[in-house]
């Protein structure tokens, strides 16, 4: 009876720890993606100021800054799809993977200010 109770016990814990872990792997999954998009929008907001100034030695800087980026985050979203790619279509999976990534973004000093309110009320929905 002992041994029932504990194997029990150590059973709920496994299934509540995997499920724990489960979300942490994927919000650790998700930072890099949304620091990759943080560096991304400054980019396109230094490359639009630039263009607005007629700066060409900054226009190639930050054009070259942009490929550079888009690259690593061709490199990210690749090792996502591979870690993820069975569950991407689930629509649950969606669900928890956008806020995780309104996590990641919403301190992003880079977002527009619609951008950021539009992140927070889906966060708190």
């Amino acid at each position: 009876m002992k041994m029932r109770t504990i194997t029990i016990a150590v059973l709920a814990l496994a299934i509540f720890g995997l499920s724990g872990c489960g979300n942490n792997q994927l919000k650790e999954d998700v930072a890099p993606l949304g620091a990759a998009m943080c560096k991304f929008i400054e980019i396109q907001n230094n490359l639009r100021a630039a263009n607005e100034e007629g700066d060409s030695l900054n226009i190639h800087k930050y054009e070259a800054e942009k490929h550079q980026i888009t690259v690593e985050m061709t490199i990210l979203n690749k090792e996502f799809q591979d870690k993820y790619g069975d569950k991407i279509s689930d629509q649950e999976f969606g669900k928890k993977f956008k806020k995780e990534m309104n996590k990641a973004l919403i301190d992003c000093p880079h977002l527009s200010v619609e951008d950021r309110e539009r992140m927070e009320a889906e966060l708190n929905e």
